[in-house]
């Protein structure tokens, strides 16, 4: 009779994570499965939720919020356009000259691979029998990898076109949305959820813009230090090493790629050096003082969780997943931890279990 409590409390919790088991496994095929619905719904969440700070101060000064979020809007997608436009320009530049720097990596990279053929024919253990036949390589298909499950860059435009129309509406219905959403939830449980709203709320806008206002400056740096090093087209190998150096945990390497590639044939032993060190300590100057100052604790996951996500929505969406994981996965743990069965895996996904743990013991009811 002593055990009965202690079966039936282990009965519910593993009826608990059944539940969330096949919660997470349906969340994932609607992800999946409706990912051409879900890429600009999401993209004009993120939209409104930077500059619904702007909107709001324009309000307090009697603007009326559909103008204001109009003006916005507009100043935004044609400041996009602008950057769009200037780094198309850069790009066909530079693909015009791409093959005098293609063939120096050709070269580079078929050194490597002959190297590597002979060693691996001379070592029995990995010898394969030689077949003769004419070997078919597949072009890489970008705007696909890119843009996630769009089938063509013109499905992929007719898809971003919901997304401004999406954000000023999410704009100027924000309060009723708001109070809406929060009105879904039982009387007893509506704080709880208006906290949880506004912390992910605020986690995904001081993400998104601190990851931006980083990745600018460190584009910038980075331009600086390849001109310095006299890599072909800095000021584009600049900006996008600075970009990819935001990449949670991956970054410094992928932030190394362009650079090597363009260097190859072009510098130096000691400038190769140079440029990685250069690299390296950008990055630990980013990770060190720029995301703390700018972005502050919002994230608070612990690494093999960020390095999950980023591969379970780069699967699953692409170049935008690898963008919205990680700001995901930190919203998962802030509903994780206001929903009192799910702690433990807000918890497990968390940095700091201590702070979890007190977190708890405030949150129960004292005797």
């Amino acid at each position: 009779m002593s055990n009965e409590p202690a079966i039936e409390t282990r009965r519910s919790r593993l009826a608990t994570y059944n539940q969330v088991a096949l919660a997470l496994a349906a969340t994932v095929a609607l992800c999946y499965y409706g990912r051409l619905v879900l890429f600009p719904i999401l993209l004009g969440v993120t939209v409104a939720l930077v500059l619904a700070p702007a909107v709001d101060r324009l309000a307090r000064w009697r603007v009326p919020r559909p103008l204001s979020a109009l003006v916005l809007l507009t100043v935004t997608l044609s400041v996009m356009y602008a950057v769009t436009h200037l780094l198309y320009n850069l790009v066909v530049q530079f693909l015009d000259e791409l093959p005098a720097h293609s063939s120096q990596i050709e070269a580079f990279l078929d050194g490597i691979r002959k190297r590597l053929d002979h060693l691996l024919s001379s070592t029995r253990l990995f010898s394969m029998p030689s077949e003769q036949g004419v070997s078919v390589h597949q072009p890489i298909d970008w705007p696909k990898l890119v843009i996630g499950g769009a089938n063509s860059l013109g499905e992929f435009l007719f898809i971003t076109s919901f997304v401004p129309f999406i954000a000023y509406f999410l704009l100027t219905w924000q309060e009723h949305l708001y109070r809406a959403s929060v009105r879904m939830f039982a009387l007893d449980r509506r704080s709880e959820a208006e906290r949880t709203l506004g912390q992910i709320a605020a986690m995904f806008r001081s993400v998104l813009i601190g990851n931006l206002l980083v990745g600018l400056l460190m584009g910038l740096l980075s331009s600086v230090l390849f001109a310095l090093v006299r890599v072909p087209y800095f000021y584009v190998i600049g900006m996008l090493s600075g970009m990819l150096s935001m990449v949670p945990y991956l970054g410094v390497v992928l932030a190394l790629l362009p650079p090597l590639l363009m260097g190859i044939g072009r510098l130096s032993g000691t400038g190769m050096l140079v440029l990685g060190l250069g690299v390296l300590l950008l990055h630990l100057l980013a990770i060190n003082l720029l995301v703390p100052k700018l972005i502050g604790q919002r994230v608070q996951l612990n690494p093999l969780a960020a390095t999950l996500s980023l591969l379970l929505w780069g699967v699953l969406w692409g170049g935008v997943g690898l963008i919205l994981a990680v700001p995901i996965a930190a919203a998962v743990k802030i509903v994780c931890d206001h929903i009192e069965p799910l702690r433990p895996l807000g918890a497990w996904l968390g940095d700091d279990l201590d702070g979890h743990q007190r977190h708890a013991s405030r949150s129960e009811p004292s005797a």
